[in-house]
């Protein structure tokens, strides 16, 4: 009968240990802690996902320096390379998807203007949830979202409350398949935070990448946004944290009654 008990134990704890693994919804976990130089080409550590790749731009490559990398926003086109991350698969009908990054927006050498440097991609043309750096309303900058290339069109969303220059913020972006729109959350813990939506339609398209941008804005503008500690998932809480939920580990308690 002991013998019995101990194999049911033994088969239970293997079955939640299964459970555990499976249930882990992390698609891409980066921390960029690798050699400096180009990003493309290197697979994200400790991982899961997909190898780093060009989507656009032949200039200026995204480098990892200091187990970060650096996005610049440059009005004369220094640094032009966009990159992007698989996640693994695309998306359907249903599914939602996170991702939340550590960011940095260092001091400009003149006013900010606005520009986005992160979002989800299909393809290499379709991007939704982009997420921008835009000017504040008395220093530092603010953040604001869209699912088109504008948020000057009256439907994209711009978070209230300016953000401090050199400050380390965690950021999630969401995008949603079956609504057709992207949220964003700034430093809050729980997804019931505080939040923005973009209010402009985005589309239905099998997003299959998370990427970054680095775009041209207009005037005289150079600024750099720092990046790092990258996780895309299928769950609030695993982008945030970068730790999978161990959404089964209630099994446990009935191995150990044996």
């Amino acid at each position: 009968m002991k013998k019995h008990a101990v194999s049911l134990a033994v088969a239970i704890t293997a079955l939640c240990i299964s459970s555990v693994t499976t249930q882990a919804t992390i698609l891409v976990n980066e921390n960029f802690n690798r050699e400096d130089g180009n990003l493309v080409g290197t697979n994200p550590t400790p991982g899961p996902g997909g190898t780093w790749a060009t989507h656009s731009g032949a200039t200026g490559p995204v480098q990892i320096v200091d187990n970060t990398i650096y996005l610049s926003q440059n009005a004369s086109t220094i640094a032009a390379e966009d990159v992007n991350v698989s996640t693994g698969g695309a998306m359907e009908a249903g599914d939602r998807l996170y991702a939340g990054f550590d960011v940095i927006v260092e001091q400009p050498g003149s006013s900010i203007s606005n520009v986005y440097f992160a979002h989800f991609l299909q393809g290499s043309t379709n991007f939704t949830s982009r997420l921008w750096v835009t000017a504040p309303t008395a220093s530092g900058f603010r953040l604001a979202l869209s699912n088109d290339n504008s948020i000057t069109d009256a439907d994209g969303e711009v978070f209230t409350g300016d953000l401090a220059l050199g400050t380390t913020y965690r950021v999630v972006i969401s995008y949603d398949f079956t609504g057709q729109n992207g949220s964003l959350w700034i430093d809050q813990a729980l997804e019931s935070g505080s939040s923005i939506t973009a209010a402009d339609p985005g589309f239905s398209n099998a997003v299959s990448a998370f990427a970054f941008r680095q775009g041209s804005p207009s005037g005289s503008l150079t600024t750099t946004q720092t990046i790092d500690n990258l996780c895309v998932g299928t769950n609030y809480g695993e982008a945030y944290t970068c730790v999978p939920e161990p959404a089964t580990l209630s099994c446990w308690p009935s191995a150990r009654l044996l």
